[in-house]
């Protein structure tokens, strides 16, 4: 995806919308976190669909309209406080769905783009779409030649796939405007067993690393969500590494609720050097440590 330009092209997407970062939004990088980045592309997409199906189209109390699977690619860095401007094009819709692109843009600039795959949902569970909400969305999408089609959503996982486990204490706070555990509270609930499960399985990773003035920045996020449960009083997330490249490696992750898995998430970590904050190869210290603990990823 992240070598398809007509994505990173503000033309792509017509009319854009500008999104003000908080400074909540900003990291111990100084940069905006990679789940605020993801914050704004859902604020894009739910305010094109209050703009193309009705204003109260980011709430329900029957059938929900929420993702099946996003791809999240980091482009670049953004940073507070200028505004962001952000695109949205729906590229086709069928009768269990719909695909929608959409891409950040800072200075003209685009620094993030996402694949979303949607559905309607009710009781939980991914239904077909309502004959109604399927008319506006065809009338409204902009079908784009050589878009594509997105990567197969990863398969259903078990506990017993992954080499380390995390328990996370679920919060009020997570949950939706509907009452489930939204995209957002999901992405974070990833990104805080992927930093417990990376630190405490692979603990001389930090130190190769600091010692020679590099860090890890993320890359590419793709999740997929299988269901939308009622949040558990704790989530239990399985970790594993799937993939060790020469500057990157990919952390599998999926979150449980009651040893039902809810969702699984695919990302992309890319070792930099810090005070350019560019790309450089993985120290060889840094894949010692990694490379015994490869698991083969999950099949698609």
């Amino acid at each position: 995806m992240r070598e398809e330009s007509w994505r990173r092209t503000a033309q792509t997407y017509g009319e854009l919308t500008s999104i003000p970062p908080r400074y909540a939004d900003v990291d111990v990088m100084r940069h905006l976190n990679n789940v605020a980045v993801g914050v704004m592309h859902l604020e894009a997409r739910m305010r094109w669909l209050m703009r193309t199906l009705a204003p109260d189209a980011w709430r329900a109390d029957g059938v929900r309209l929420r993702p099946r699977w996003l791809a999240t690619d980091f482009l670049g860095e953004g940073h507070y406080p200028d505004a962001v401007d952000a695109g949205v094009r729906c590229l086709r819709v069928d009768s269990e769905g719909w695909d929608m692109a959409s891409g950040l843009f800072q200075h003209g600039t685009c620094f993030g783009t996402q694949h979303a795959r949607l559905s309607a949902w009710c009781d939980g569970m991914p239904i077909a779409l309502p004959d109604a909400i399927r008319h506006s969305l065809q009338a409204a999408s902009q079908p784009l030649a050589g878009s594509g089609s997105p990567t197969p959503m990863a398969p259903r996982p078990e506990i017993g796939d992954f080499a380390w486990s995390v328990s996370l204490q679920s919060r009020f706070a997570d949950m939706d405007a509907d009452g489930h555990a939204g995209e957002v509270a999901l992405s974070r609930y990833m990104e805080t067993a992927r930093i417990l499960g990376v630190r405490d399985g692979v603990p001389d990773l930090s130190r190769a690393l600091q010692a020679e003035g590099m860090g890890l920045v993320v890359g590419r996020v793709e999740m997929t969500v299988f269901s939308l449960p009622r949040p558990p009083r704790q989530w239990h997330a399985g970790v594993r590494i799937s993939r060790l490249g020469t500057a990157s490696f990919t952390v599998q992750c999926a979150l449980f609720a009651r040893d039902a898995c809810v969702a699984a998430s695919d990302t992309v970590l890319v070792s930099i050097q810090r005070d350019a904050m560019r790309a450089r190869a993985l120290p060889e210290t840094a894949r010692e440590a990694l490379a015994p603990l490869i698991q083969t990823a999950l099949a698609r």
